[in-house]
């Protein structure tokens, strides 16, 4: 107990009070098509702690937003896994362009024959939990 009156030395009281300080732990939370490495929902992990999430096949974590830190009580942030872009443009015809801006899930993708050469099957191919739909056309020689 201090005295009316007396020194402090702040930096013992600091270092005697606060260096033993824990932070608070936090809670797992539930992450839909996702799981977290080593770690149940709900579960407590102790301040300071990261862990990594692990999507279900055919989902991304966005923007790769993995590990996430516990910061007392807190986490940095809760990652969300989304349906997979497809990592990849599709295959273009012998004698053809594709042309895709996005490659994000359910972005479509447009098939074009150079002159001369006529488009045979579709047009266009989505974007669908990283693959691209099939058939892709060919590009025929116009007659």
């Amino acid at each position: 107990m201090m005295k009316i009156g007396s020194s402090v030395d702040y930096k013992e009281w600091w270092h005697e009070k606060c260096s033993s300080y824990e932070g608070a732990p936090c809670i797992v939370p539930e992450i839909e098509q996702g799981n977290f490495t080593d770690y149940s929902p709900g579960a407590r992990v102790p301040h300071g702690v990261e862990i990594n999430i692990t999507c279900e096949p055919r989902y991304d974590v966005i923007y790769n937003a993995t590990p996430i830190s516990c910061n007392n009580g807190t986490w940095t942030h809760v990652p969300t896994c989304v349906p997979a872009r497809c990592h990849q443009l599709p295959e273009k015809p012998k004698n053809g362009i594709v042309i895709a801006p996005k490659t994000d899930h359910g972005m479509k993708a447009l098939f074009l024959c150079r002159d001369g050469y006529q488009l045979s099957g579709p047009n266009v191919t989505e974007c669908h939990y990283g693959e691209w739909t099939l058939p892709y056309p060919v590009c025929n020689e116009s007659k």
